[in-house]
């Protein structure tokens, strides 16, 4: 596709992104390729960071998008501090790059039927005429065009007369404008020696080989007949003389045979059956060498050669030459890997762990190490998150929310302003719940977050469990060298004044956290550990279903009995869970690393399940095999 336009070059795309972003209700794809094109009029250092905060929580001007920003002016400032800029200069820079960021991530959005103030659109195609002129010193030509093009949407913007544009008439100046595209600069250029020409009439001078691709009747002209015979008469008689129209049929005619005159040594025709999935006939000249040189089967048969049995037999006499087709030695297909080796001593427990990380290791040990000690990123910047970790974040900064206003709530004023923290938190955690489509979902989701959250605090009111801490950061030595460290939802402390950890989840499938608690969940037999005294103390703790309002947790004294799941007691998951733990780091620092969701020989894998391999979410399924996709 290289001699066609291309409306697709990175540089191109910015105008109409940057456009796309100022319409109701905001729309994330487009702001999010935006942000990952391979060159942007926002610096690098802050577009990808902000990238990375989509992909984990889809909103504008929430936390996460703030501290991608502050932390890319930060890194920004660092860079020119190292290059010795003077104050002076940081700061011009700094209002360079804010100026940016409010053009275009960090502005107001419109009515796409009332339209945006025309002034909003010429500073848009000013900003980005600017910066397309001050990177055109890499002598690409796209950023010349790009100039062009924002110029010509101001004047057609312009023309309307009209001071607010709406986006159905955006859309339509955009299409006029780069809807063309451009060629790409060395569309002409060629990768080999041989000349090459569009039409047999433009070869000049003679050669040895001549092949003629696509020998076929797409080459013949249309009709020629313009005038009729009795214009063609009145224009004689004016004494304008026009061309007979055979001329022309002719000379294309000629134009042909200059394939045939101009080959001294080999003329090779190829004549595809079909073009495009369609049947085409033979280039009409194939009727005139057939008269000339094969007029019988057998003479035709002798100047033909079936593509087709390139495929069917070893040896064949084509052009000349002797072709030779040899077989490929078979190779196996690479086959799912479970047992990974690596150098002894090579993988350690690392300083700090998390109850995330710990899970991640029981597992799949091959899934850890690849995430933690070899970074590998699977690069999620590049997209939206999935639905259920978008609803999750977005029911958990509400339940936050609603907590750090006040720890106690009646029941059905906490559902009430749980009503208004989504309304207010939705842009900012869950954007694409705004757009037209996702109506009915973003109602479904509201209701049944307010639901649960009614019964919730009616739940822990008749209880009388009081809640003391929301997102509360522990650390504690778990072995020398080693501190485990988590964030709790909410601790709270029952009726008897103990301290109890609730930990919220949102899921469509709630039995898969009471199926947790049946036997050990790794997540909360750390919160556990990280807030007892000792290891013998046990203390209430419960899943918060953020979806249903369900409330698992093992049986106590001081919880209501229809939220009780019977399973080992916390300090007993204590003790499996340090020996899972020991048994995994001491096969690491052997070197032994395990794919565990790749099946093994019971008698030969001496490593014990203790948690679900997670294959379903695992960002490196195709290394291990378990996807049945593996790269070689």
């Amino acid at each position: 596709g290289a001699y066609r336009p291309s409306k697709w070059r990175s540089a191109l795309q910015v105008l109409p992104l940057t456009l796309e972003t100022y319409w109701e209700p905001l729309r994330l794809e487009p702001l999010l390729q935006l942000l990952t094109l391979p060159v942007s009029p926002i610096p690098a250092r802050i577009r990808y960071r902000l990238a990375a905060a989509l992909a984990n929580a889809p909103g504008i001007g929430g936390p996460p998008w703030n501290e991608a920003i502050t932390k890319g002016y930060e890194r920004c400032n660092e860079e020119w501090l190292a290059d010795g800029l003077d104050e002076k200069e940081t700061h011009k820079r700094q209002k360079r790059i804010k100026e940016s960021l409010d053009t275009f991530v960090n502005h107001d959005t419109y009515s796409p039927t009332e339209g945006m103030p025309l002034s909003v659109l010429l500073e848009i195609c000013t900003k980005v005429g600017q910066w397309a002129a001050s990177t055109q010193e890499t002598d690409d030509a796209v950023y010349g065009v790009v100039v062009e093009q924002s110029e010509m949407v101001t004047q057609a913007a312009k023309a309307l007369g009209v001071d607010r544009i709406e986006r159905l008439q955006m859309i339509r100046i955009l299409s006029s404008v780069v809807g063309d595209g451009i060629r790409l600069p060395d569309f002409g250029e060629e990768a080999t020696a041989w000349p090459i020409v569009n039409h047999p009439g433009q070869i000049f001078e003679p050669v040895d080989t001549i092949v003629w691709w696509g020998f076929t009747g797409r080459l013949s002209g249309g009709n020629t007949t313009v005038w009729s015979l009795q214009e063609r008469g009145w224009l004689d008689e004016q004494g304008v003389h026009l061309a007979d129209e055979s001329l022309s049929r002719r000379r294309e005619a000629a134009f042909w045979k200059r394939a045939i005159a101009m080959a001294k040594d080999k003329l090779i025709l190829v004549a595809p059956q079909k073009m495009d999935g369609e049947v085409v006939p033979v280039h009409p000249l194939w009727d005139e060498i057939c008269h000339a040189v094969a007029r019988t089967t057998e003479a035709k048969r002798r100047i033909v050669f079936d593509a087709s049995l390139l495929r069917k037999e070893d040896k064949h006499d084509l052009a000349g030459r002797r072709v030779k087709r040899e077989r490929l030695p078979e190779r196996a297909l690479p086959q799912p890997i479970r047992a990974w080796q690596a150098t002894k001593h090579a993988l350690s427990p690392r300083a700090k762990e998390s109850a995330t990380s710990l899970d991640t290791l029981l597992g799949c040990p091959l899934y850890w190490t690849l995430r933690y000690p070899a970074k590998i990123s699977s690069g999620r910047a590049l997209s939206l998150p999935a639905e259920p970790i978008m609803l999750g974040t977005l029911a958990h900064e509400v339940l936050r929310s609603l907590l750090e206003e006040s720890k106690r709530w009646d029941p059905n004023q906490a559902r009430v302003r749980a009503g208004e923290l989504f309304d207010s938190l939705v842009r900012l955690f869950a954007a694409p719940l705004l757009e037209p489509q996702n109506g009915v979902q973003r109602q479904e989701t509201k209701s049944l977050l307010q639901s649960s959250v009614r019964h919730f605090f009616q739940t822990i009111n008749d209880a009388g469990i009081e809640i003391l801490e929301t997102e509360h950061e522990l650390t504690k030595n778990w072995k020398p060298g080693i501190d485990i460290e988590g964030r709790l939802d909410i601790i709270a402390q029952t009726r008897s004044k103990t301290p109890m950890v609730i930990d919220a989840k949102w899921s469509r499938n709630p039995k898969g956290y009471r199926q947790r608690l049946e036997g050990l969940s790794t997540q909360l037999t750390l919160y556990h550990w990280l807030l007892a005294r000792n290891d013998q103390e046990e203390l209430p703790v419960a899943y918060f279903m953020l979806r249903t309002g369900n409330l698992f947790a093992h049986p106590h004294q001081d919880l209501p009995q229809d939220s009780y799941v019977e399973g080992p007691s916390l300090p007993e998951c204590q003790v499996v869970l340090r020996n899972a733990l020991e048994e995994e780091w001491r096969m690491l620092d052997e070197g032994r690393i395990v794919a565990a969701g790749i099946p093994s020989d019971a008698e030969l894998d001496e490593r014990s399940t203790l948690v679900e391999p997670p294959c379903r979410y695992c960002e490196y399924k195709n290394l291990c095999g378990q996807s049945g996709e593996m790269m070689a």
